[in-house]
């Protein structure tokens, strides 16, 4: 490698100084051309011989001063290189490192910045689902607490009590069924109908549909009682009591009562009641269940 291709002057300066002793030691050890006297051949051959030394040290002397000129410029330089890599951004050191310095920073800031994002992003979005969740839960818990209060609050209108009058050979049998609010609210458009039958009993056949009056509209408070009577068509025969007694007929007393609660639903309570009809006779007239057609809403 040539003196040329070198990096560093210092080290090319070192060079030329070992290439300056090679050339004195071959100097040094070329001999002398032909003398007269041993005088002469000693003053010739040390003046051959610092002739020699001269032309052969003096260029490569040259050379060192010019190459150690070099050396403060070339640390200098090294000085201002910049290490892309691994700038000193505590000390820059030059424009461009501080510049670099400051790109770099620009770019950490940035990361972070959409580190921070994504971070704000996430916590915005399980933000969202809690306080979805918080809404949901809140009308799940409004919805249960205003049915659980429609409920304890509402119009209730039940059967309080059932019962045939006059059951006297001769006389006009009349039934008497009472219905009551037992709910914490008033009932309002009460509308109610009620009819009676006597003949065989038969638990499949279809109950027929009893007209209701929706002209006459009531409204009971909490507490307060409807009474609904209605007559049998003629008069109760012997002949009616021995078919009660055997089992074969039986009073049928059927009815609905139609009303709104406090919260604007329409409601109604169906009865289907018997007396008689193979079960056990009692004095007081007292009317059952059906096994079907009790129901409200």
């Amino acid at each position: 490698m040539s003196v040329q291709n070198l990096r560093y002057p210092f080290f090319r300066a070192l060079l030329i100084c070992c290439s300056v002793s090679v050339s004195i030691c071959v100097a040094m050890a070329q001999p002398a051309a032909s003398v007269t006297s041993p005088e002469e051949n000693a003053s010739a051959k040390n003046e051959a011989t610092d002739k020699r030394l001269i032309d052969a040290v003096l260029p490569r002397l040259e050379a060192i001063q010019r190459e150690l000129a070099r050396i403060p410029a070339a640390i200098e330089r090294q000085k201002d290189e910049v290490d892309w890599k691994n700038p000193s951004c505590d000390k820059p050191r030059n424009h461009d490192e501080a510049d670099l310095c400051q790109q770099k920073f620009m770019a950490e800031s940035s990361d972070q910045q959409a580190h921070l994002a994504i971070w704000q992003v996430i916590v915005t979005v399980i933000g969202t689902i809690g306080l979805i969740g918080t809404i949901v839960y809140t009308h799940l818990t409004f919805r249960l607490s205003a049915t659980t209060s429609e409920r304890q609050l509402r119009a209730y209108l039940c059967k309080t009590m059932a019962e045939l009058r006059n059951l006297e050979i001769g006389g006009t049998v009349q039934a008497h069924v009472v219905m009551k609010n037992c709910g914490q609210t008033p009932a309002y458009d009460v509308t109610a109908c009620i009819g009676i039958g006597l003949g065989p009993y038969d638990p499949n056949a279809p109950l027929p549909q009893l007209p209701v009056d929706r002209n006459s509209k009531s409204m009971l408070g909490p507490g307060a009682e409807h009474h609904l009577t209605v007559f049998l068509a003629g008069e109760l025969t012997q002949q009616h009591v021995a078919q009660l007694e055997n089992g074969q007929f039986g009073f049928h007393v059927i009815g609905r009562v139609e009303y709104r609660d406090a919260f604007g639903v329409e409601r109604f309570t169906n009865f289907n009641l018997i007396y008689g009809a193979g079960r056990w006779l009692n004095q007081n007239g007292v009317l059952t269940n059906a096994a079907n057609g009790n129901d409200a809403n």
